[in-house]
C-alpha cells in the first residue's frame, strides 16, 4: 500500500510539473495521461485524455479549471497556470 501511495505521488509530481505555466494539450497516446485532466488556454475549458483520445470539456457556469486541483472550482478560488486572467 505504501509503495503505491508513493508511486501515485511521484506520478501526480511529474505530470502536475510537466503542464504547470503550460496549456499545450496532453499527449492522450501515453498511458500516464489516460483518464487525467489538464487545463486549458481558455479557464472554462480543461483536457480530457480518454481512450487515447483528445477531448475538450466545460466547466459550469462561474467555474474554472484549477490545475493543480484537477477539477473545476468556483472563480473565487481560481489560479491562472497559462499565463492570462
Amino acid at each position: 500500500m505504501k509503495a503505491f501511495l508513493a508511486l501515485f505521488v511521484l506520478i501526480l509530481t511529474i505530470v502536475s510539473t510537466t503542464f504547470a505555466g503550460k496549456c499545450d494539450p496532453p499527449n492522450c497516446k501515453d498511458p500516464v495521461n489516460q483518464g487525467l485532466k489538464f487545463p486549458h488556454v481558455d479557464p472554462v475549458k480543461y483536457y480530457l485524455c480518454q481512450y487515447n483520445e483528445l477531448h475538450e470539456r466545460f466547466c459550469g457556469a462561474g467555474f474554472g479549471f484549477h490545475a493543480l486541483r484537477r477539477q473545476c472550482v468556483h472563480s473565487s478560488v481560481w489560479e491562472d497556470y497559462c499565463g492570462k486572467k
